[in-house]
């Protein structure tokens, strides 16, 4: 009875070892399978925008195949669509202020109209070389003119509209939206950069 269970326990380690044998080749083979399967299903979720599951399936498949350039692609992927996001944002904050600037600006630079015609003899000569001075940008030696020709009339409509147009405020409005555009150019810059990575990324498949 010994050597008939002996014997059973001999045969049965003979087809462990031959089931062993047997099935390795199958497991080699199925690993590449199995990345390619991990790797499509990450590729699904991150299109269903389901980022965070579709990160963790990338993580998986680097521990198979830790050089597989979609998976490090993907991976880094979220912060630059989230930076992408912040960026645009900002762009368009700072399209609204330049447009809101353009607005103020087409109320305050126009020059005011004048009232020369309306005017005789000297104060309709200083008023008409005051005005051609202002509108050929020498505007100190235009406001030496009107303050002539306030002298002579304190109350002159076309005198006190230049003086007030005078005030910097359409210059101010100028720098700033000068410097809005050199801002909106770098950001615009910036979004085609963040996007080509973007497009890069979402072209890689799984092989």
């Amino acid at each position: 009875m010994l050597k008939n269970i002996s014997k059973s326990i001999h045969i049965g380690m003979f087809f462990f070892v031959a089931l062993l044998l047997l099935s390795a080749p199958v497991i080699a083979q199925e690993t590449p399978l199995g990345a390619k399967g991990i790797c499509e299903y990450a590729l699904a979720q991150y299109e269903r925008g389901v980022r965070q599951d579709a990160v963790h399936e990338f993580n998986k498949l680097l521990m198979l195949d830790p050089g597989n350039e979609t998976a490090l692609a993907f991976i880094q992927l979220p912060p630059i669509e989230d930076e992408l996001v912040k960026l645009r944002e900002r762009l368009a904050r700072q399209m609204k202020k330049a447009l809101d600037i353009e607005k103020q600006m087409a109320d305050v630079c126009p020059y005011p109209p004048d009232r020369c015609d309306a005017y005789f003899g000297v104060r309709k000569g200083l008023c008409e070389y005051a005005v051609s001075l202002y509108k050929n940008d020498k505007k100190d030696d235009a406001m030496n003119e009107f303050k002539k020709l306030q002298i002579i009339d304190p109350e002159n409509e076309t005198a006190l509209a230049y003086v007030a147009h005078n005030d910097g405020s359409c210059e101010r409005l100028k720098e700033k939206l000068d410097t809005l555009r050199t801002e909106i150019s770098g950001l615009r810059t910036a979004e085609e950069g963040l996007q080509a990575k973007v497009d890069a990324t979402r072209l890689l498949k799984c092989e």
